[in-house]
C-alpha cells in the first residue's frame, strides 16, 4: 500500500509499502538526438541506507543514467518509480520539487561559486526552496559540522583545497535532508588521501540512512560500496540484486585514513561503532521513513532570488561594469539631451523675448525695393520710421549665406572655409546691440566715402585667417577687395560670432539673398502700438504692402525652435539608449553562457525554469536601474557644465531625472528578456555533460 502526501513547494512525503525500494528503475533508455542510444536497458533498485557504485567504461552511459535518476533529463523509454510513484506521471513543477527536496547532487567539479563564502554555497538548496535565513543558518552550520568543516562558514570558496571543496559540495547536497545523494565521479579530480577521506564521508552518510549512488571509475569507491552495478554499452548488470548485509563498523585502516581524521569524525558523532557491535543489515524491503525536511515560503524564496540577483554582479565586476557603463552612457545622453534642450530653449526664449519687447521687422514684397534697403533716402522707410515717437533706431538689414559667397584673403577665391552669415548693415546696427570691439572701429561701416568695409565676428575672423586689423588688411569677394575695419569680442552667441558685417557698398558683390527688412527698435512699451502704426505711416496710400513681424510671430518661432530641438535631440538620445540596451543585452547573453554551470546547479537543487528567469530578469533590471541612477547624475552634471560654460540658465527638472531612472529600469528589463528566457530554457543535463 502506498500513501502519498501532496507534491508541491511545501514539504511532502511518500511512505512505501513493505516491498517498494526508494528508486526502482526498469528498462530505462535514452536516445541521442541524431541517432544512437546513450542508454539502452538500465534496470536497478536503490534502497535507503545503501552505498551503490555504478561502474563502467567511458561512454557506457553512466552520467546519462545519473541524470535520469536525478530528474535532470527525461528517458526515452522504460519506467522510473521514486518511492513507489511513477515519475513519468509528474509535471515539470513536481519534478523540480522532488529533485529539490529528496535528491542531493555531488559532481566531479564541485561547482562552487568561488566569489561566495562556504556558507553561501552550502545554503543554495535552502535558498532555492525558500527556507528562512535563521533556519538556513542553523542547517548550514550542522551540515558543515557533519563534513568536518565547522568554522569554515566565512571562508571564500575559491580559497579552499580540492578536497575541502568536495566536502563543501557534500554538505550542500546534504543540507536539505535528501533521501538519496547522487555523485558523479566525486573523486575524479582529487589526490589519493582526499579521495579516501571523501569516500569515508559518503560511507558514513549511507550508514546514517541516506542512499548514496556514485558513478565512478575509481576502484577505491567501488571497494567501499555495498553494491557494484556494472554498466556496459548502456545495459546494467546486477542492478536488481539486493544489497548484501553489512556492518557499519569499518576499520579506518581499510580506507587508509589518518588517526587525526578518525578522531575528528568521532567528535562529530560520525565515528565507526565499536567492532563488538552487532551487525546491522539493511533490508531491501524496509519501508522508507519520511524525513523532517525544512519547508520553504514562497515570499522568502522570491526575496532570496532578488537578493541573489542584486548581489551577483558584485562577483563579476568587469562584465557587470561594462553593462552598467552601457546603461550609464545611454541614460546620460537621454537626460543630457533633454536638459540641454530645455536650457538652450530657455536661452532662446530669453533672447527672443528681449528682442520682441523692443524690436519690429518691416518687410515688403520686393526684397530689393530701395524704399526699404536705402537708408539715405529722405522719403525712405528708414527716414519715415525714425520720425515716429518711441523709435530709437530704424536701419535696413540684408542677410546672405556665407556658403554662396566665397571669401578669401586673396583675390579670385572660388572656395571658402567660412560658412557663417553675412549681414549688410549700418554702424548703428552694431552699436544698438552693444557688441564690444576687440580691434578697430566698427563705426566706419557707415563712411562718407561709401567704401566697402567689414566688421568680423571672432569666429569668422579665425575662419578667414584675419588676426588683426590695420591699413591694407582686406578680404576679397571674388575680385572685389573689402577693408577689414574691426574684429568683435566674443558675444556668447555662436551665430553672431560667426558673422561678417559689411557696409552697404558691398551689397552689389553678393548673391542669393536670404532676407531683407527694416529693423525698427523702440523704447520700452512702444513696440505694440508702433507695430500697428507703421504700415499706415510708411505707406499711407497702400498700408497693406507693409508687413510687420511682432511678438506673436517671434513667439511662434520660439515654439517651433523648441519643438525641433526637442525632437532632434530626443531622437539622438533614443538611438544612443537603444544601442546601449543592445550592448547590455549582448553582454548579458554572453554572461548566461559563461554562467551555465550555475544555472545547471540551481536546476539540480530544484530551481524551476521560472526561478532562473526571475533571477536573470531581476539582475538585468537592477543593473539597468543602477545605470539609470548614475546616468541621471552624469547627465545632470553635463547639462550644468555646458550651461555654465555658455552662461545659460540651467533648466532641468525632477521629471527629467525620474525619466532617466524609468528609462534605465525599462531598458534593463527589456535587455534582459532574451538572456533570461535563454537561461531558463537551458538543459541542465546537457550543461553538465559539456562543462
Amino acid at each position: 500500500m502506498i500513501r502519498s502526501c501532496r507534491w508541491g513547494r511545501r514539504s511532502w512525503c511518500l511512505v512505501n509499502g513493505p516491498d517498494t525500494a526508494l528508486i526502482d528503475v526498469a528498462g530505462l533508455s535514452k536516445a541521442i538526438p541524431g541517432g544512437g542510444m546513450a542508454l539502452r536497458d538500465a534496470s536497478l533498485r536503490i534502497f535507503p541506507g545503501t552505498f551503490t557504485a555504478i561502474v563502467g567504461t567511458s561512454g557506457s552511459g553512466k552520467t546519462t543514467l545519473l541524470s535520469l535518476l536525478g530528474l535532470l533529463d527525461h528517458p526515452t523509454g522504460g519506467q522510473y518509480l521514486f518511492d513507489g510513484v511513477d515519475v513519468a506521471g509528474l509535471d515539470e513543477t513536481a519534478h523540480d520539487d522532488l529533485r529539490g527536496q529528496r535528491i542531493g547532487f555531488v559532481f566531479q567539479n564541485s561547482y562552487l561559486m568561488a566569489d561566495q563564502t562556504v556558507a553561501e554555497n552550502v545554503a543554495l538548496p535552502l535558498q532555492v526552496r525558500g527556507v528562512p535565513t535563521d533556519v538556513g543558518d542553523r542547517l548550514v552550520g550542522e551540515a558543515l559540522t557533519r563534513v568536518g568543516l565547522d568554522g569554515f562558514q566565512t571562508k571564500r570558496a575559491g580559497e579552499l583545497s580540492g578536497g575541502e571543496k568536495q566536502r563543501v559540495a557534500v554538505a550542500r547536497a546534504m543540507v536539505g535532508q535528501p533521501d538519496v545523494v547522487l555523485a558523479d565521479e566525486p573523486t575524479g579530480a582529487l589526490d589519493t588521501v582526499s579521495s579516501q577521506n571523501l569516500v569515508e564521508l559518503l560511507r558514513r552518510i549511507a550508514d546514517n540512512g541516506t542512499a548514496v549512488v556514485v558513478v565512478t571509475h575509481d576502484p577505491l569507491v567501488a571497494q567501499a560500496a555495498d553494491r557494484r552495478i556494472e554498466l556496459t554499452d548502456g545495459v546494467t548488470e546486477n542492478g536488481l540484486a539486493p544489497p548484501k548485509g553489512r556492518t557499519p563498523s569499518r576499520p579506518s585502516s581499510s580506507m587508509g585514513l589518518s588517526p587525526e581524521l578518525d578522531a575528528m569524525l568521532a567528535k562529530l558523532g560520525l565515528a565507526p561503532k565499536p567492532a563488538a557491535a552487532q551487525p546491522v543489515v539493511t533490508q531491501p524491503d524496509a519501508p522508507s521513513e519520511p524525513k523532517a525536511r525544512p519547508g520553504g515560503v514562497k515570499t522568502v524564496r522570491w526575496s532570496q532570488e532578488l537578493a541573489a540577483a542584486v548581489l551577483a554582479p558584485l562577483g563579476r565586476p568587469l562584465r557587470s561594469g561594462l553593462v552598467l557603463l552601457a546603461y550609464l552612457l545611454g541614460i546620460a545622453a537621454l537626460v543630457g539631451a533633454i536638459g540641454l534642450t530645455q536650457s538652450a530653449t530657455g536661452q532662446i526664449v530669453t533672447r527672443l523675448t528681449d528682442a520682441a519687447s523692443n524690436q519690429i521687422q518691416v518687410t515688403v514684397n520686393d526684397p530689393n525695393d530701395p524704399f526699404i534697403t536705402d537708408a539715405t533716402r529722405p522719403d525712405g522707410a528708414a527716414a519715415r520710421a525714425a520720425k515716429l515717437d518711441g523709435v530709437t533706431l530704424a536701419t535696413p538689414v540684408r542677410s546672405y549665406s556665407g556658403q554662396s559667397n566665397p571669401m578669401s584673403r586673396l583675390p579670385g577665391a572660388t572656395q571658402t572655409s567660412f560658412g557663417g552669415s553675412i549681414y549688410i548693415v549700418q554702424a548703428a546696427y552694431i552699436a544698438s546691440y552693444g557688441y564690444q570691439t576687440a580691434q578697430g572701429d566698427p563705426s566706419l561701416l557707415t563712411n562718407p566715402w561709401s567704401g566697402a568695409t567689414a566688421v568680423l565676428g571672432p569666429t569668422a575672423a579665425q575662419d578667414l585667417n584675419v588676426a588683426q586689423v590695420g591699413p591694407g588688411v582686406q578680404i576679397w569677394i571674388g575680385s572685389h577687395p573689402v577693408d577689414v575695419i574691426a574684429i568683435l569680442k566674443p558675444t556668447g552667441d555662436t551665430l553672431v560670432d560667426d558673422t561678417v558685417f559689411f557696409s552697404p557698398a558691398v551689397d552689389p558683390y553678393l548673391t542669393n539673398i536670404v532676407e531683407s527688412y527694416l529693423l525698427v527698435r523702440t523704447g520700452k512699451g512702444y513696440a505694440e502700438p508702433l507695430a500697428k502704426a507703421l504700415p499706415l505711416a510708411l505707406a499711407p496710400q497702400n498700408p497693406g504692402s507693409i508687413h510687420v513681424s511682432t511678438t506673436s510671430q517671434l513667439a511662434n518661432l520660439q515654439a517651433g525652435i523648441n519643438t525641433d530641438l526637442t525632437n532632434l535631440l530626443a531622437i539622438l538620445a533614443a538611438v544612443i539608449l537603444i544601442l546601449s540596451a543592445l550592448t547590455a543585452g549582448t553582454t548579458m547573453f554572453l554572461s548566461v553562457q559563461h554562467r551555465a554551470p550555475e544555472i545547471a546547479l540551481r536546476r539540480a537543487m530544484g530551481a524551476s525554469r521560472a526561478s532562473i528567469w526571475r533571477i536573470f530578469t531581476y539582475e538585468g533590471t537592477a543593473i539597468g536601474l543602477a545605470g539609470g541612477a548614475l546616468g541621471a547624475v552624469v547627465g545632470t552634471v553635463l547639462v550644468w557644465a555646458v550651461a555654465h560654460h555658455n552662461q545659460w540658465t540651467v533648466c532641468i527638472g525632477t521629471q527629467t531625472v525620474i525619466l532617466g531612472l524609468a528609462a534605465g529600469l525599462a531598458a534593463g528589463a527589456i535587455a534582459s528578456t532574451i538572456p533570461a528566457i535563454y537561461a531558463a530554457r537551458r538543459d541542465p543535463a546537457q550543461i553538465l555533460r559539456t562543462v
